[in-house]
């Protein structure tokens, strides 16, 4: 035991926790608990034996106590505000290739929340499906990123899987995956934390104050705590929280939480999806 609260916990209710943990000799831990900070503790996290942190548990005594939309972010990543998870279904095709197992609607084989292995798409050959997403059920203020699962399995010649995303005029494609060898069905994801739609070209960048600028004013677009990824630059690649923005014409400069350490003005920025982009992107997987 390194640290203690004592909050009011009222029950029938749901409450939003949020931990933080660095495993060192000089680490630290956080809990946020609706938002307040209620531990915050400096000091020896780290077993000498085994580096690192291994599970993170939740426990009550005589209460039950129910766990929904656990989210795991990285150190970089950051905390993350108030959030939940929004399942969106299939609700018509975009663009298909692969087979119905029945009918004529792809879109109608993948479209059950929780999944179903009822029916399904296969195909026996390089194919790919993309299927228009239902719409966000309510207004939100901000949307931390858009996942996409699929549950697949292999029974044939086919040996992987890709998952992907279509936003605006772009397509984007995460790292294909191998499946295994038996046909029995595997969860595979793919996670955008920004709108690969949105990618925009590096106009500066300042190590000192950890900002890059790109054109245009964005600052009602790009939100603080939201993120944002550099691509094919020199030295700064990688995903970064945003600190703030400001417009200083014809920029909008992006002050991050991390560090930017390469001087060199190139690359790439996409920035973080809205609910209208959200609406207007369909979701895809590529069998090969």
């Amino acid at each position: 035991m390194v640290a203690t609260s004592t909050i009011i916990l009222n029950t029938a209710s749901a409450h939003w926790v949020a931990i933080y943990m660095h495993a060192d000799n000089s680490g630290s831990c956080e809990v946020w608990f609706n938002g307040a900070l209620i531990v915050s503790y400096t000091g020896d996290l780290q077993d000498t034996a085994t580096p690192g942190w291994q599970s993170v548990r939740w426990s009550a005594n005589n209460q039950d106590l129910y766990y929904d939309d656990i989210i795991v972010t990285t150190e970089e990543e950051g905390r993350l505000d108030e959030c939940y998870i929004v399942p969106l279904a299939p609700d018509g095709d975009d663009v298909t290739a692969l087979t119905p197992s029945t009918g004529v609607d792809n879109f109608a084989m993948v479209d059950e929340v929780p999944p179903s292995t009822t029916d399904y798409n296969e195909t026996l050959v390089t194919a790919e499906d993309f299927y228009d997403l239902e719409a966000l059920p309510s207004t939100f203020s901000r949307v931390v990123m858009l996942g996409h699962n699929s549950y697949v399995a292999r029974d044939g010649t086919i040996t992987t899987a890709q998952m992907g995303i279509k936003s605006g005029a772009t397509t984007d494609r995460q790292t294909a995956i191998t499946l295994g060898a038996a046909a029995t069905y595997e969860e595979v994801q793919g996670m955008w934390l920004t709108d690969p739609n949105t990618s925009t070209a590096v106009a500066a960048v300042d190590t000192g104050s950890d900002t890059v600028a790109i054109a245009g004013d964005l600052t009602a677009i790009i939100v603080d705590n939201s993120f944002i990824e550099i691509t094919g630059s020199t030295g700064n690649d990688g995903t970064y929280v945003v600190a703030s923005t400001t417009f200083s014409s014809p920029n909008t400069d992006i002050t991050v939480a991390g560090d930017i350490t390469d001087a060199t003005v190139d690359g790439n920025v996409t920035y973080n999806w809205t609910e209208t982009t959200v609406n207007a992107a369909k979701s895809g997987i590529k069998f090969a």
